[in-house]
């Protein structure tokens, strides 16, 4: 870090922070003595200021830039929308709900951190295994996130909690979570939902999915619900045998957009969710290879 100019410092536990104006951030670990280089996913090699949130630190850079790193540096995503381009960030402070920066020129800016940071969960799906109801689910970001209440339905009307999974508070990169049900009852039908809960008491639910647990007898590949859609949307197969599975999500060119499934599976039903957040609207098309059944079907993506 030497022959460079810095121009902020932050500090949170043992670990110092250090933005300069020429070669990005540096962290040192034993109280200065030695640093590394922290900027995969930093374009910005400049930076002005910093801001610490729990675990969370943010660093603002050239032409309104503001990052976020969960994990020490390591990795950086950059915040996109608010601050206009044309201000350099010369000051930023958090209070634990809003982040605030200075800028050259531009004034004093705010935005609230449930904005820019919320529990965006980004996939929620199930199958079957043994009699057991496995769900998965994934997040993208997370802030100040308790955990997941798992609720269970025969009707969508009426839910039971089925169990609790903690969330990890705070974080910038994608995280997995697993939980196993196991229905009983004379129901061959389930709905499940998520309700992911802050620590400020206040809650979100997800989407429903629906899940089968009659074993199949027959390869089915049903058609997406809801169709249209906007922007996710669930798809539902069967395997009355284990099979090498393959689950291709392509547009009209035939290009590839998503690999929901690729490997082996057991017998049994299953549920995947697809998200399109990203892509336009217009026809995409999703096929099923397992063993030798194959079957395409089409979906309409309406924003």
């Amino acid at each position: 870090m030497f022959n460079t100019s810095v121009n902020c410092l932050a500090s949170f536990g043992n670990n110092i922070f250090a933005g300069t104006a020429q070669s990005g951030v540096f962290l040192s670990t034993d109280n200065g003595a030695n640093w590394s280089l922290r900027r995969n996913g930093l374009a910005d090699s400049s930076n002005y200021a910093f801001a610490v949130c729990d675990t969370i630190i943010f660093a603002g850079g050239r032409s309104g830039k503001i990052y976020v790193s969960s994990d020490k540096g390591t990795n950086w995503k950059l915040l996109t929308g608010g601050l206009p381009d044309i201000y350099n960030i010369n000051f930023l402070a958090v209070n634990g709900t809003s982040i605030f920066a200075g800028t050259s020129g531009g004034g004093l800016w705010m935005r609230s951190l449930s904005e820019i940071l919320p529990v965006e969960l980004t996939s929620f799906a199930a199958d079957i295994a043994n009699g057991n109801v496995r769900l998965r689910w994934s997040t993208e970001t997370e802030l100040n996130n308790m955990g997941f209440d798992i609720e269970r339905s025969k009707n969508k009307i009426d839910w039971i909690t089925r169990g609790f999974v903690k969330g990890n508070q705070n974080s910038t990169l994608p995280i997995t979570y697993t939980y196993i049900d196991k229905p009983g009852g004379e129901s061959t039908k389930y709905y499940y939902r998520l309700k992911q809960i802050d620590f400020t008491g206040s809650f979100k639910y997800s989407f429903v999915i629906e899940v089968d647990v009659t074993e199949p007898s027959i390869f089915t590949l049903s058609q997406n619900y809801p169709n249209p859609f906007n922007p996710s949307t669930q798809i539902s197969y069967s395997l009355p045998s284990a099979s090498q599975v393959k689950f291709i999500v392509y547009n009209t060119l035939g290009q590839t957009i998503n690999v929901l499934a690729n490997g082996f599976k057991s017998k049994g039903n299953y549920s995947v969710n697809f998200n399109a957040v990203d892509l336009p609207s217009g026809i995409y098309f999703y096929r099923l290879e397992a063993g030798q059944f194959s079957q395409v079907k089409k979906m309409m993506l309406l924003k």
